[in-house]
């Protein structure tokens, strides 16, 4: 079961908010696309249908790493 995404784990994920690559976990074989590559972002979730709890959580932590990520980027170019 997916575990909430808490700030400091995400400070110590990414340090330099920059992902290329999540492994997938065999029994995942469901997904949900949010949004598009030109919006911001496309976000890709990969969930077990069967286990609708765990998904709601799967994909809210998306979400949260997602908006995180967008704050972040928005910081460094005020920054510039």
């Amino acid at each position: 079961m997916a575990k909430k995404v808490t700030e400091s784990f995400l400070n110590q994920l990414l340090p330099n908010f920059v992902i290329e690559h999540i492994g997938i976990e065999s029994k995942l074989k469901d997904s949900i696309e949010i949004d598009s590559p030109t919006k911001g972002g496309a976000l890709k979730v990969y969930f077990d249908s069967n286990d609708m709890k765990d998904a709601e959580i799967r994909i809210s932590n998306a979400i949260e790493l997602r908006n995180f990520m967008l704050t972040k980027i928005e910081e460094l170019k005020k920054k510039e």
